[in-house]
């Protein structure tokens, strides 16, 4: 089983689905989230491979907390308006992975988001996003 790097907790946003897909751990490196989990049985398919839904799941949570995170708690952000994923490589039970996000670009309305969930350095999916953004007092 790959270790947790340093500086990594539990993340502070608890929820039912969450515990469900979890845990979910994060580190802040400047003004940048990164989430890390630890790939358990629970997480496999058949095959033994950790499942792509669940690899999208990481990603599109990660993504979300990311967008919150370099927008601030009250930017207004709550749902996933579309995510386009490109698998390029397995996660198995054991592997410890990571999700880093970055937002590209921000408008009144929606929040763009580039992302890649990596194992030992080596990314597994090549993600991008728009979340929607609560326009406030329009």
């Amino acid at each position: 089983m790959t270790p947790m790097p340093d500086g990594f907790e539990p993340s502070p946003e608890p929820s039912e689905f969450n515990e469900l897909v979890g845990p979910i751990y994060q580190k802040v490196e400047g003004d940048r989230l990164i989430l890390g989990l630890q790939c358990l049985p629970k997480h496999a398919n058949k095959r033994g491979i950790v499942h792509g839904g669940m690899l999208m799941t990481f990603a599109d949570t990660g993504c979300g907390r990311a967008a919150r995170q370099k927008l601030g708690p009250n930017s207004g952000i709550t749902a996933t308006v579309g995510l386009n994923t490109e698998f390029l490589a397995p996660a198995r039970p054991g592997d410890w992975i990571e999700c880093h996000a970055e937002v590209t670009r921000a408008t009144r309305t929606l929040v763009f988001v580039d992302a890649v969930v990596t194992r030992d350095g080596a990314n597994l999916l090549a993600v991008n996003g728009v979340w929607h953004r609560r326009v406030r007092g329009g």
